[in-house]
């Protein structure tokens, strides 16, 4: 169909630009593998939202074309240490793809920043408090999550810090394939306090951080 058509071109420059040696097969197995780890994740009871809504909506367009575009991306190697040339170009590549299917400016700029916090290699979960901490300092992070300054107090945006929370579940799950275990559940609950800290926060940046470390 033609969103298969789209990503096996988006494939094809991505290849050329991240000077991968992949061949859509290779891909097509990595998307595969990942992509049942994601459908068992679904399909758990258990939920990362305090909404009841599912860890991810298979249809839901967007967050479709982000699973196409960040394992794609994944599977060939892409990283900061992508040239910047190349890494604009694959902005542009994305760009292409996200306008075909109506998404403005904002929703553009959003879909990719997320994409990139995927592909980087921070880590939210860690059994170190420091680690978590520190994924919070970075300059990404506090971009995407629209960290701002009101009367001397940081806030950031509830709606941005939810979804970047939720992705990064997917994403550790992903990594470790390890649904129903004990291990599973306990980054579960670990993920699920820093949404209930956050609200805890009222949003506000230096606040969240305080209670993650007393722990919440």
């Amino acid at each position: 169909n033609a969103l298969l058509d789209m990503y096996l071109q988006f494939f094809q420059q991505a290849k050329t630009l991240t000077n991968s040696t992949r061949e859509p097969k290779d891909v097509v197995e990595h998307f595969n593998n990942n992509l049942q780890t994601l459908r068992q994740l679904s399909s758990n009871d258990q939920r990362i939202d305090r909404n009841s809504y599912s860890i991810l909506d298979f249809s839901d367009q967007r967050n479709c074309l982000i699973i196409y575009s960040w394992l794609i991306l994944q599977s060939l190697g892409y990283s900061e240490e992508t040239k910047l040339y190349d890494r604009l170009r694959l902005d542009k590549a994305l760009k292409d793809i996200f306008e075909s299917f109506n998404f403005n400016n904002d929703l553009i700029q959003e879909t990719t920043a997320l994409i990139k916090l995927l592909l980087s290699d921070f880590i939210l979960f860690s059994e170190k408090q420091v680690n978590v901490q520190k994924f919070y300092e970075f300059s990404e992070v506090q971009e995407f999550i629209q960290l701002n300054e009101h009367e001397s107090i940081r806030y950031f945006n509830k709606e941005r810090f939810e979804e970047m929370v939720k992705w990064f579940f997917i994403k550790d799950t992903i990594s470790n394939k390890e649904l129903m275990s004990e291990k599973f559940m306990t980054k579960f609950l670990l993920y699920r306090r820093m949404l209930d800290v956050s609200i805890k926060s009222e949003y506000k940046f230096d606040k969240f951080k305080q209670l993650l470390s007393e722990g919440g």
